[in-house]
């Protein structure tokens, strides 16, 4: 798991138009959703510590990645 606390950012060459994001806690429940932003990443301050599941999807691809927030 890669670990972050404030901004978690997306590094994929996949990544073009709209790309949806989701995170999930462990437990399968969706916290956040939203559009991807390059620039900007995603705002994760408001998450508890803990382990999380990104999910990143467009209609090129499908990806879920586990992190940890610290």
């Amino acid at each position: 798991p890669n670990p972050t606390s404030d901004r978690l950012f997306v590094s994929n060459t996949d990544i073009t138009g709209e790309t949806q994001f989701e995170i999930y806690s462990i437990a399968g429940k969706i916290l956040a959703k939203g559009l991807l932003n390059d620039n900007n990443g995603i705002n994760i301050k408001r998450l508890n510590q803990g382990i999380y599941y990104l999910k990143i999807e467009n209609q090129h691809f499908t990806e879920i990645i586990k992190f940890v927030k610290q």
